[in-house]
């Protein structure tokens, strides 16, 4: 055999291996993994593999697999365009596999086109991170390379339009990229033969575009709602009061805009709902504990946005008492952030998220706390009721306005502590005035006692914030709460009164001087210095001088 090695004879077809009269294929059939309903419509057709069909079948399916590494090496050089490209060729080098091969032949591939599809989701996520690269990854995306004219020929003969097309394509805007990023994660979780890893990837990836939806809703609808306050601003600006601006809105249609922004903003928080609820079930079928806390987290952000909608739009000639369903959907947005907490249970198993929610949720109770004490229900309860509320929902802020925290939020946690200790002790010092004067119980006394406490926590932090107008507000009105009762007091309280008062007004000396410093040094830095002028002026000179030289020459 070595001395007579078998060639080929040119101008002759060189014989491929035997096929069994068995094997049997699809002919020209619908793609069973695009999502089309076979239901209803006429069995496949069979008929022998010839040897052109056959070779045909493995180099297709060499050039899916050709094109899926492709797709991730540009991926990883960041050509996202062609990365793409690469895919949407692959997809249809895999539905001629399929049309030639039959659903069983490709269900063997549904791992590769499954992985594919999540590079597919991949870089419409980096079309949205680098959203002004878009024309670049156009250009990418158009591009093509020697010999893919002959597959692309191939393939259309075997394959519709709507099969090639079906997904991969370049979007118009940040929305239908994320909705094209999650409809090619869905698509590849349907394909079989994927491993447990690749499904809890694609699962985790689905599950963040979904929430990516969500917050860019909610964006949007954010956007809305400043749109509109925007314009009832300008309109009370133009009229010059709230009765011409009815009329005006009645006249121009002003009201029905405003409604329309609401209608179509309500609509936006459904929509965001939706993708919150699906991306918290994908989470919660891999126990994904972190992100399952953090979509928990935009639903407590959701329901504050439709309580801030709310109140938005109530009627602004009547004086509003916050509550009802106002009060309603906070509450909703605590149980959404308490729900996170729960869920994580310790700081120690997500630093980042336990932070996020908690600021959140102290932002909560403090937003309530403020809205009970500027908007009190008086007419459904007593003022130490509506007091007691606001008492806890602070209070409860406090608890989470971490002080001995250090990064970026330890300023924003000190100056939340040091407004919610001037509320406290605001209230608690309207409390005490409230009481007659010739009244010495022993509520009166707390409460004078409990209000020059909080102003005794709150100006520390207003001085070492510099938040110079907020710490000699917060000492006049501490100034306040002693005068309240002089003119009953005895004359050697009203002494005492006094020198409480002078020591009082001696904690805004600081303050006083270090506005008197930086004041001075402003108007240093405005004023030119002589040295400077004179050096000024001799370089003026000489340029001058040159000047005229040059010109004589």
């Amino acid at each position: 055999e070595r001395e007579n090695i078998k060639m080929s004879v040119p101008g002759q077809a060189i014989p491929m291996g035997y096929i069994s009269s068995d094997t049997k294929i699809v002919k020209r059939t619908r793609s069973f993994s695009l999502g089309h309903d076979t239901k209803g419509k006429l069995a496949p057709v069979y008929k022998r593999l010839s040897s052109s069909d056959y070779l045909k079948f493995i180099l297709l399916k060499k050039a899916t697999l050709v094109y899926i590494t492709l797709s991730e090496i540009n991926f990883d050089l960041e050509r996202f365009g062609r990365s793409l490209r690469c895919v949407k060729r692959a997809l249809n080098c895999y539905s001629m596999v399929e049309s030639i091969g039959g659903y069983v032949e490709a269900e063997t591939s549904g791992g590769m086109i499954a992985f594919a599809l999540g590079v597919a989701g991949d870089c419409y996520l980096a079309f949205i991170s680098r959203w002004g690269n878009l024309p670049l990854f156009q250009e990418q995306y158009q591009s093509s390379e020697a010999g893919e004219g002959g597959i692309a020929e191939e393939i259309e003969k075997y394959t519709q339009e709507q099969d090639r097309d079906w997904i991969i394509k370049l979007p118009k805007d940040i929305e239908e990229g994320l909705n094209l990023s999650a409809r090619c994660y869905s698509k590849a979780l349907e394909h079989k033969n994927i491993s447990t890893e690749d499904e809890v990837s694609l699962t985790r990836r689905l599950g963040n575009v979904n929430n990516e939806l969500s917050v860019f809703v909610m964006n949007k609808t954010t956007e809305m709602l400043q749109e509109m306050s925007s314009y009832e601003n300008t309109s009370e600006t133009n009229e010059g009061g709230k009765e011409g601006e009815r009329e005006r809105k009645e006249k121009t249609g002003g009201v029905d805009k405003i409604m329309g922004i609401v209608s179509a903003a309500n609509d936006l928080l459904d929509n965001s709902k939706r993708y919150l609820e699906k991306g918290i079930a994908l989470f919660e079928s891999i126990r994904d504990t972190a992100n399952i806390a953090l979509l928990h987290s935009n639903k407590g952000r959701l329901s504050r946005i439709a309580g801030h909608i709310l109140s938005i739009t109530r009627d602004k000639a009547i004086f509003h008492e916050f509550g009802g369903p106002e009060l309603a959907e906070y509450k909703n947005a605590i149980a959404e952030y308490q729900t996170a907490l729960t869920i994580l249970g310790a700081r120690r198993v997500n630093p980042g998220v336990w932070d996020s929610v908690t600021w959140e949720l102290c932002s909560t109770y403090f937003t309530v706390g403020t809205l009970l004490q500027d908007e009190a229900p008086l007419s459904s309860m007593s003022r130490e009721e509506a007091e007691k509320q606001v008492t806890d929902y602070f209070t409860k802020s406090l608890k989470y306005c971490d002080l001995e925290m250090t990064g970026p939020r330890q300023v924003v946690y000190q100056y939340r502590a040091a407004v919610i200790h001037q509320r406290l002790a605001s209230l608690y010092h309207s409390s005490y005035r409230s009481f007659q004067q010739e009244d010495n119980s022993f509520r009166k006394k707390k409460m004078k006692q409990l209000s020059e406490n909080h102003y005794s926590k709150a100006e520390p932090l207003y001085f070492q914030l510099d938040r110079h107008e907020d710490l000699i507000r917060c000492i006049l009105e501490r100034c306040g709460l002693y005068e309240a009762n002089l003119e009953s007091a005895s004359p050697g309280v009203k002494q005492k009164t006094y020198l409480q008062i002078i020591e009082s007004f001696l904690g805004v000396v600081p303050v006083l001087l270090k506005l008197i410093s930086a004041e001075s040094e402003i108007s240093n830095e405005s004023k030119p210095s002589i040295n400077s002028a004179a050096s000024s002026g001799s370089s003026n000179t000489s340029s001058s001088g040159d000047t005229a030289r040059t010109s004589g020459d």
